[in-house]
């Protein structure tokens, strides 16, 4: 499978250090999407090393994740033994119309050339609506260069292009996560 210059492609063991876990807020994220979609399942595209897939997993909501990464994939097989997981491209995602509650997304969506795609492919497979985390728009330390990261306006350009209109930012101490709920 093809990468663009912007997907990650460095080691499995960096998605998990200490720092990053923590910066993710997982427990709080989790809290939010379940609060304002209640759901039941998800589908997490561009699983990477698992983190979210494990967590939403261990709240017993059935979760299934993609990724393009094989080696991530087998990886992540290993911390999440009773995961789902398939190697799939986020523009193009293999299920049956509404067979999620919510898609997540965590860190993907900068990383498509066709944003707007990704989305419709979401709304697409979705019931309830689209959880998107991602690096604000500011330069810093940890995550990618500022011309990869994507402004607030970007997001919703995007989500609107789509066929979305229900965004909400949801500002977490050094990520941003948009709440799109299905029209």
């Amino acid at each position: 499978m093809k990468t663009n210059p912007k997907t990650y492609i460095n080691g499995f063991e960096r998605l998990r250090r200490p720092e990053r876990l923590e910066m993710l807020e997982v427990p709080r994220v989790l809290d939010i999407i379940i609060e304002n979609f209640n759901i039941s399942s998800a589908l997490d595209v561009g699983c990477g090393s698992g983190i979210f897939l494990d967590a939403f997993t261990k709240r017993g909501i059935f979760t299934c994740g993609i990724d393009l990464n094989l080696v991530f994939i087998i990886a992540t097989r290993e911390i999440v033994p009773n995961s789902h997981l398939a190697a799939s491209y986020a523009e193009y995602l293999p299920f049956r119309k509404q067979s999620f509650d919510v898609v997540f997304m965590s860190h993907l969506l900068h990383e498509s050339d066709k944003p707007d795609i990704v989305l419709k492919q979401a709304k697409e497979v979705c019931k309830k609506g689209i959880a998107i985390l991602e690096w604000p728009y500011k330069k810093e330390d940890m995550g990618p260069p500022l011309e990869h990261r994507l402004k607030e306006e970007d997001v919703s350009t995007f989500a609107i292009k789509a066929g979305l209109n229900s965004i909400k930012p949801v500002y977490l101490k050094r990520q941003i996560l948009y709440l799109i709920k299905k029209n």
